[in-house]
């Protein structure tokens, strides 16, 4: 590979740039992905993977000690950190074969070296061949910086309503949250989830500041039906009389 030709290069193999690649590759692009640590990124690896599987860990401890009440003999338990260790780094070891699986089917080249932006298409690898490229896709996440402020860069915040045995501040709508998130948190945009009853009401958004952007998140990705038009803009209506 001294030099080849892609339609797309994107340069990081986290959820978003894998998805990125596997979507146009099969729109018939020809794509590669460039990543020079693990295939998966941050949720996968370092993330939202691990930390469910230790917080899940931690929570037997509760149960054996409950578990004399209802019947149970149970013998004092014992805790191995290195098992633990190793179970979690099966499990995403697990996923990050499946992630490249999924590119391989869509036809993805993926390229496991540091890649970097020579020009605006070209893209130098560590072993310092070549690629060109028709465009080129930088998804390899970073950390938001807000100062100085730069004209046309937002920072966001996705209030996320919870995974499968997550546990919870408050249950329900926003209500019990709102006033002290709205008011106190520094960011340009709220991402919100308004797509079930679960929701609760649009009343919380009254203690949005003016000035600040919210996504509804009215559309679910979670249901297999696509949602009405006419209630989405009922909807929509219906939050706009308080923010």
């Amino acid at each position: 590979m001294s030099q080849r030709d892609f339609d797309l290069i994107v340069i990081g193999a986290g959820s978003g740039g894998v998805r990125a690649a596997r979507v146009a590759a099969n729109h018939g692009a020809r794509v590669a992905i460039a990543e020079e640590f693990r295939v998966g990124g941050t949720c996968v690896i370092r993330g939202c993977v691990p930390k469910k599987l230790y917080v899940l860990a931690s929570r037997f401890r509760d149960a054996f000690d409950d578990a004399a009440g209802f019947g149970w003999s149970v013998e004092p338990p014992r805790f191995d950190w290195s098992r633990l260790v190793a179970a979690k780094e099966k499990e995403i070891t697990r996923l990050e074969g499946l992630y490249a699986q999924n590119l391989e089917k869509a036809g993805v080249e993926l390229i496991r070296q540091r890649a970097v932006v020579e020009d605006g298409a070209t893209v130098r690898f560590a072993n310092g061949e070549m690629a060109r490229t028709k465009t080129i896709l930088i998804a390899t996440g970073g950390a938001p910086v807000m100062a100085p402020r730069i004209p046309g860069i937002e920072l966001a915040i996705h209030l996320c309503r919870g995974n499968n045995r997550s546990k919870w501040y408050a249950e329900g709508g926003y209500d019990a949250i709102a006033e002290k998130m709205f008011t106190t948190l520094d960011v340009d945009r709220f991402l919100l989830e308004y797509e079930d009853e679960r929701s609760g009401s649009f009343e919380p958004l009254r203690f949005v500041p003016k000035g600040k952007v919210v996504v509804l998140g009215l559309v679910s990705s979670k249901l297999p039906q696509m949602e009405d038009k006419a209630e989405l803009i009922k909807r929509i209506e219906e939050a706009s009389k308080f923010v």
